[in-house]
């Protein structure tokens, strides 16, 4: 994927078109009550012209918070990287001879579909040996449940065993969930996973 394609990925995914295109038509409704109030007020002729270059000095200002800042279901977040996956040509063949034992890690560079196809755990389910936990927050919306759901499914068609916890109440930030979501990922994170690598990692 080229840079262009890229920005324009990544300006879409951070929703930065959509704000702009609010902005402009937010703007457009105050100039033109800017045009029939203000002279009715009995305000200097600047007025209006103030008005028109307030709101366009805020509009990089407003674009620059759309890139940064994102509006969640837990509140006003800062806007994580891209979440798409690929690999490099030259790292391909390595990728495909991983080891059985291995943990995969795959650097976030291509936004396509393919890219997050290619880059999905999902891939590896057939090549699984011994155990695998896996932990999901029900209320994140970046890793999203359904993205689990999809691990368990190659699983399943490739016959391998998997444990699953679910952490109810919790998104993407544990520090931002409720108490009842606080106690549950604590659990979670403090006795169940601990007690887990204790039955199935022994010496």
């Amino acid at each position: 994927m080229s840079r262009f394609k890229r920005l324009i990925h990544e300006l879409k995914r951070r929703r930065v078109f959509r704000v702009a295109a609010l902005y402009a038509a937010a703007a457009f409704v105050i100039w033109q009550a800017a045009d029939f109030a203000l002279p009715a007020a009995r305000l200097p002729d600047w007025a209006p012209t103030l008005v028109l270059v307030l709101t366009l000095l805020g509009f990089p200002v407003v674009l620059v918070l759309a890139w940064v800042f994102d509006i969640t279901p837990e509140g006003v977040t800062r806007t994580e990287q891209g979440a798409a996956v690929a690999v490099k040509d030259g790292a391909r063949s390595q990728h495909d001879r991983l080891d059985k034992r291995s943990i995969v890690v795959l650097p976030f560079d291509n936004m396509s579909p393919e890219g997050y196809a290619f880059g999905s755990n999902a891939r590896f389910a057939d090549r699984l040996e011994g155990k695998l936990l896996l932990v999901a927050n029900t209320d994140d919306v970046y890793m999203r449940l359904s993205s689990t759901m999809k691990m368990i499914d190659a699983l399943i068609q490739a016959g391998k065993p998997y444990d699953l916890i679910l952490v109810p109440g919790v998104g993407h930030i544990h520090a931002r969930a409720g108490e009842r979501g606080k106690r549950a990922a604590e659990y979670v994170w403090a006795e169940a996973i601990p007690r887990y690598f204790v039955e199935h990692l022994k010496p």
